[in-house]
C-alpha cells in the first residue's frame, strides 16, 4: 500500500479520514521512518498509548518514530551538557585518567541506570566508572536503535566511540556493608550478569564495570552469586550464603512481556468470561487492549513479530555540541 503521496494534502485532510485509514497512514509513516510526518500526525491525535517500562532503556518498541527521535536527541544533548559527549580533540585534552575503549552507546544508559539505583538507595560503597562518548567530526550524526531483548531498546552509532575509566583493583575482601549493597543494587537494577569479572574491588568501594544491556536482560539467577565466594572473608561466608538464600526464596516481581499473538489470545479468553468476571478484571483487559492498539499503530507489516529491524536517526551534530 502506498498511502502517502502528497504529504501537505494528506495532513490537511487527515482528520476527515476514517479510523482505519488514519491508522494505515500512521503505520506507513512509521515504517518509512518519516519523523516530520509522524510528528504532524501526532499533533492531529495519533500518538499511541505508550506503556511504562523500566531498566536502562529510554525507548520502547511501542513508541512512534518521532518520539524515539526526540528522546535520542534529548539524550545526546544531556550527555553534552554533563561533559560526557566530547569531540576527539576535547577527549585528547582530558587529564591523566586511563581509559578502556568500548562499543555501544547504550553502555552509558546502563551506567546511568546503575547510578540512579545507587542514589535512590543511598548506597555508600557501590560505584560505576565514568563512561564518555567521543564523536568523530561530522555534519550528520547517525544513531541506530533496535529492540534487543527483554524489552530493552539498544542505541548505537558507528560515529561514536565509548571510553570507560579504568579502575585499579586492590587485593582485599568485601565488608558486610559492601555485601549488602551489592545484593541491593543487583536486585533493584535487575543486574543479571553474575560474573566476578564484572565488578572491581577498589580501595574506595566496589565498581560495577559492565553496563551493556545484556547485563540487565532476563531474570536474576541468585544461585550464581556463589561465584563471588573468593571475595568473601571466611568469617562472612555463612552470612553471604544466608543473604543469597533469602533472595532465591523471594518470589519474582519481574513482569512478563507478551507479544502481539499472546495479547490477542489473552483478550479473547477474557472476553469469554462471565460479565461479573469481566468487570473484576476490567483493568487488566483495558491494559491488554491498549497494548494491542499500540502494536497495531506503530508495528511493521508483521505486526508485533518483526521488531529487530533497526531504526536509523540522523542528527545535526552542530545542534548537539554547540
Amino acid at each position: 500500500m502506498n498511502t502517502i503521496t502528497d504529504t501537505t494534502l494528506l495532513v490537511q485532510n487527515f482528520t476527515s479520514f476514517d479510523d482505519i485509514t488514519r491508522r494505515a497512514i500512521y503505520q506507513e509513516a512509521n515504517e518509512n521512518q518519516d519523523v516530520d510526518l509522524v510528528r504532524q500526525l501526532n499533533e492531529l491525535g495519533m500518538t499511541p498509548n505508550l506503556p511504562s517500562f523500566s531498566g536502562p532503556t529510554i525507548l520502547s518498541k511501542f513508541m512512534d518514530i518521532a518520539t524515539k527521535h526526540d528522546i535520542i536527541l534529548h539524550f545526546l544533548k544531556e550527555l553534552r551538557k554533563t561533559n560526557r559527549l566530547l569531540t576527539e580533540s576535547e577527549f585528547q585534552s582530558l587529564s591523566s585518567k586511563k581509559w578502556f575503549k568500548k562499543t555501544q552507546l547504550s553502555r552509558i544508559l546502563g551506567c546511568d541506570h546503575l547510578m540512579q539505583k545507587i542514589r535512590e538507595n543511598k548506597l555508600k560503597h557501590i560505584k560505576v566508572p565514568l563512561k564518555i562518548a567521543v564523536v568523530e567530526k561530522t555534519e550528520s550524526l547517525k544513531v541506530s536503535g533496535w529492540d534487543a531483548s527483554d524489552n530493552l531498546y539498544e542505541v548505537n552509532s558507528n560515529q561514536i566511540k565509548i571510553f570507560a575509566e579504568i579502575i585499579t583493583s586492590v587485593d582485599r575482601k568485601l565488608s558486610r556493608e559492601e555485601i549488602d549493597e551489592i545484593i541491593q543494587v543487583i536486585a533493584t537494577s535487575n543486574f543479571v550478569d553474575m560474573c566476578p569479572a564484572n565488578i572491581v574491588v577498589a580501595e574506595d568501594g566496589v565498581y560495577f564495570i559492565d553496563t551493556e544491556f545484556k547485563s540487565f536482560a532476563g531474570s536474576i539467577m541468585w544461585y550464581k552469586m556463589g561465584r563471588f565466594m573468593s571475595l568473601i572473608n571466611e568469617d562472612d561466608q555463612a552470612y553471604f550464603k544466608e543473604r543469597i538464600e533469602e533472595k532465591i526464596k523471594e518470589p519474582s516481581t519481574k513482569k512478563k512481556e507478551y507479544n502481539y499473538d499472546e495479547l490477542k489470545n489473552n483478550l479473547r479468553m477474557f472476553e469469554e468470561l462471565s460479565p461479573s468476571l469481566i468487570e473484576t478484571n476490567r483493568g487488566i483487559i483495558e491494559e491488554c487492549k491498549n497494548k494491542i492498539l499500540s502494536l497495531e499503530y506503530v508495528g511493521t507489516k508483521k505486526v508485533g513479530k518483526d521488531w529487530s529491524t533497526p531504526n536509523e536517526f540522523s542528527f545535526n551534530l552542530r545542534e548537539i555540541i554547540t
